[in-house]
This record gives structure tokens, C-alpha cells and sequence, in this order.
């Protein structure tokens, strides 16, 4: 059975996932349904690196939105597991870093 390819979307402002391979940065891109396909070009760009067996992370500012959108998009294409860890996240720390 070919093993699969695992996601793990997190918030650049909890820190990056020290298990994983490589880290891409989503920051850029903007959570709005106009830029949906800025996310699916993105998702296309990080499928063509990505084999089965890696263990990869994508990191946006909180990672509730565009990390995880991005994410599904390689799930749904690729097949890959995924994780969300800091979508749920409920912390406000970060917020008041930024005051």
C-alpha cells in the first residue's frame, strides 16, 4: 500500500511544526473568495513537490483560514492526510502581541 502524504496546517504565530519536511508559507495569499484561485495555484505549486511519504507543513498567520483551505485543496488532488493544528485554536495571545 503506497503511503501517503501528510499535511499539517499551523499559525506562524504558535511556531512552525518541528516534525515536519519542509514549511510553506501562506501568508501572502488573502482568505476572500476572489482569491480562490490564487489559493488552488498555490496548492498546485506545493502538489508538484510533494511525494507520498512526506510529511509537509503550510503555516499562515493563525492557521485558520488560507493555510487550511490550501490543505484541502491537496487532500481533495492528492490525497494526502491532513491535520489542523491551531485552527481551533482559541488564543488570544497573539492578538494582543499585535496592540
Amino acid at each position: 500500500m503506497r503511503k501517503k502524504a501528510h499535511v499539517t496546517t499551523f499559525g506562524y504565530e504558535y511556531g512552525n511544526p518541528p516534525e515536519a519536511d519542509r514549511v510553506y508559507d501562506v501568508r501572502d495569499l488573502h482568505d476572500h473568495p476572489m482569491n480562490s484561485g490564487k489559493i488552488e495555484e498555490r496548492a498546485e505549486e506545493i502538489m508538484e513537490e510533494l511525494e507520498a511519504g512526506d510529511h509537509i507543513a503550510i503555516g499562515c498567520e493563525l492557521g485558520h483560514d488560507r493555510s487550511p483551505h490550501v490543505a484541502a485543496r491537496i487532500k481533495k488532488e492528492f490525497g494526502a492526510t491532513v491535520e489542523h493544528r491551531d485552527k481551533w485554536r482559541n488564543d488570544h495571545a497573539a492578538d494582543a502581541r499585535k496592540k
